[in-house]
């Protein structure tokens, strides 16, 4: 493959627009924001929006949310809750926009290997979430007292596509 084809794989939008810029690439339908909280805590937003922007960044269009927080690797409690509560906001802003009606369903999918540290985040959120699908679609939304619960799934597929318990 010659070198002005290689292209860098990423996960993050951010870092692809970052790559592009350094590029000096067509920037047309890439819109970048950031926010910087008092904590340390950095907010980046890339919205993908036009066909040129897809075909530039090699992502769909839509918006992509990066929350950076360097002191959550030193375990500083006051961090966590913060990057939490961050977190929690544009999760509710990601409903918002998406959800039409007050009712609705959630699947969180948490990725990762529970058995190698840096890798285990996705199963261990899910492992703190409170799920209530089981419970919704037996009882209803009454069964709570709160009734804005909504119908909460989650899933944590093994790395080898096996359950948490190792079975396939």
């Amino acid at each position: 493959m010659s070198a002005d084809k290689w292209c860098a794989r990423t996960d993050l939008a951010l870092e692809t627009q970052e790559s592009l810029k350094k590029a000096n690439t067509d920037m047309r339908g890439v819109n970048f924001s950031e926010k910087k909280l008092d904590n340390g805590i950095i907010v980046s937003v890339v919205t993908i929006d036009s066909e040129n922007a897809v075909r530039a960044t090699g992502r769909p269009k839509g918006k992509y949310v990066t929350i950076e927080a360097a002191m959550l690797s030193e375990g500083d409690e006051e961090c966590c809750q913060a990057v939490t509560r961050e977190l929690s906001r544009e999760l509710k802003s990601f409903v918002k926009a998406v959800c039409d009606k007050r009712i609705y369903a959630a699947l969180v999918v948490g990725l990762g290997n529970r058995n190698v540290t840096p890798d285990a985040l996705g199963p261990r959120c899910v492992d703190s979430l409170f799920i209530t699908r089981h419970i919704v679609k037996e009882y209803g939304r009454y069964a709570f007292s709160n009734e804005n619960v909504n119908s909460v799934c989650g899933l944590v597929p093994g790395r080898d596509g096996s359950d948490r318990h190792g079975v396939p």
